[in-house]
């Protein structure tokens, strides 16, 4: 599915069931007009890559759903939200496993008006993120301080 809608510029609502997929990349990237979603990925157990995926869909608002259930092979993050400018919330990522995260940069580059999503300061990376490129150039650059913090508590744990 990578790809599909990218750069339909007149797209403005969709609803989308897609259970067993591996790479949602690019998706909708280039979707300017696009303002309201219903996606539903299911238990999505192999689902590998999502960077890009909602790039440059700067019509995106308030409580978006991604309709992303499970991010537990998840490797790729990279752009995910970039350039999201007007994007002031998002309701179902906070309980997203980012511990396979490999590829994350400007993950939400852009998104100035990004209010913290519940539950995202309690996610977990691997030890070698750099949590300022997820967060660079938004609205987000408070979480690096309780992201730090759960590394050392999952060292301490271990």
């Amino acid at each position: 599915m990578c790809g599909l809608f990218n750069g339909c510029k007149e797209l403005i609502e969709i609803e989308l069931k897609a259970p067993n997929v591996e790479d949602l990349s690019i998706m909708f990237q280039g979707c300017k007009k696009l303002t309201k979603m219903k996606n539903s990925f299911g238990e999505n157990k192999n689902l590998k890559d999502i960077s890009g995926m909602f790039s440059g869909c700067s019509s995106l608002k308030k409580d978006i759903n991604t309709g992303i259930a499970n991010t537990d092979k998840v490797t790729n993050v990279t752009g995910l939200f970039k350039n999201c400018e007007n994007l002031e919330g998002l309701a179902d990522i906070g309980k997203w496993n980012m511990a396979k995260v490999e590829k994350y940069k400007g993950m939400f580059y852009g998104c100035k008006k990004l209010k913290e999503p519940r539950g995202i300061n309690k996610w977990k990376f691997n030890k070698d993120t750099k949590y300022e490129q997820i967060v660079e150039n938004s609205s987000l650059d408070g979480l690096k301080a309780a992201w730090q913090g759960n590394e050392a508590k999952n060292t301490i744990d271990n």
